[in-house]
């Protein structure tokens, strides 16, 4: 059978991507999406930070392991081996990253998605924009 691709799948065919906030809700989605409906992406790069004596790739583990993966544990399991973390923190300076990590998100990625965010609702406006906003 000739499967023809969508544009969006051939958009993202051999595409590296950098995604911010992927341990929140919509950046969970949006990897499991990209991830199942767009298989053919060359590889994920993701911003996530040790957290509650979890560490960075812990919580990705544990990210995986929630339901909203299961198709993809059953169907296409070893696109997951296409999301790679970086340990960072979106409120350091350079996300938290070495020099290495920076140079080869420069160098490598092709698409952006910031989806990190502060939550809290009454946060000093100062320090939810500071969250909010990425610095380079």
């Amino acid at each position: 059978m000739n499967e023809s691709k969508s544009e969006i799948q051939s958009f993202y065919k051999d595409k590296i991507i950098f995604i911010t906030g992927a341990s929140g809700f919509m950046g969970k989605v949006l990897i499991e999406k990209l991830l199942y409906s767009c298989s053919d992406l060359n590889k994920i790069y993701i911003l996530i930070r040790t957290k509650k004596s979890r560490s960075y790739d812990n919580r990705l583990e544990d990210i995986f392991k929630l339901p909203l993966f299961q198709r993809i544990r059953t169907e296409k399991p070893q696109v997951l081996k296409k999301v790679i973390p970086f340990n960072g923190d979106i409120c350091s300076n350079n996300l938290g990253l070495t020099d290495k990590e920076r140079e080869q998100l420069i160098n490598e990625v092709n698409i952006i998605f910031h989806c990190a965010a502060c939550l809290q609702m009454n946060a000093k406006l100062k320090d939810a924009v500071e969250m909010n906003m990425v610095r380079y």
